[in-house]
């Protein structure tokens, strides 16, 4: 796919403000706090802008369009090398990540891929799902159904990496979260193969 000069003048000025910054948010990571991630005019794609509010609403630190190797990231936490891409058909080629994501697993990043569909299917399926779980109602098939579709969503997709990577408890359990995970992931690195 090639690039047009406007989408190049925009990667240029995302890395300009990533190298004016990047000191500060890495401070700010570092003791555990979320650094403030508006100080650039972030271009987000429609199914960006439904990650970025799970993320935001979920309270995980990471940032929009991160550079790391080479590539910007659609979300990531530089500091634990957790990273969201967004895999919308028309930027997307499986073979293409798959060799992208292998680069940036062997320098310890752990990638989870979301596809479109999946960030569009924002329905509040967590809700319901969290009730089925809780009382035990998945052999109910309506109930099933909502726990499956949460499962390939933004929404339970966010708060499996929230409870993997960050510990923050949430109605599901790790046996759950790290198998959303996994089926998110093109490449298991061996971190991943304890956290995932």
């Amino acid at each position: 796919m090639s690039v047009t000069a406007e989408a190049r003048q925009e990667f240029a000025a995302i890395r300009e403000a990533w190298a004016a910054n990047l000191h500060r948010v890495m401070a700010a990571r570092r003791k555990g706090r979320n650094a403030d991630p508006y100080f650039h005019d972030w271009k987000m794609t429609p199914i960006e802008q439904m990650a970025w509010s799970e993320i935001r609403q979920a309270g995980i630190p990471f940032l929009p369009q991160f550079p790391a190797l080479g590539y910007l990231l659609d979300f990531a936490d530089p500091l634990l090398k957790v990273a969201l891409e967004c895999d919308g058909k028309e930027w997307h080629e499986r073979a293409a990540d798959l060799a992208r994501d292998t680069k940036l697993a062997d320098r310890g990043w752990t990638v989870y891929r979301v596809t479109g569909a999946e960030c569009h299917r924002l329905s509040r399926f967590g809700e319901l799902a969290a009730e089925c779980y809780e009382n035990d109602y998945l052999t109910n098939r309506h109930c099933a159904e909502s726990f499956g579709r949460y499962c390939q969503s933004i929404e339970g997709v966010v708060d499996a990496i929230s409870l993997i990577h960050y510990g923050r408890r949430i109605w599901l359990d790790e046996t759950w979260a790290k198998n959303v995970l996994s089926s998110h992931c093109l490449v298991v690195t061996p971190r991943d193969g304890d956290a995932a």
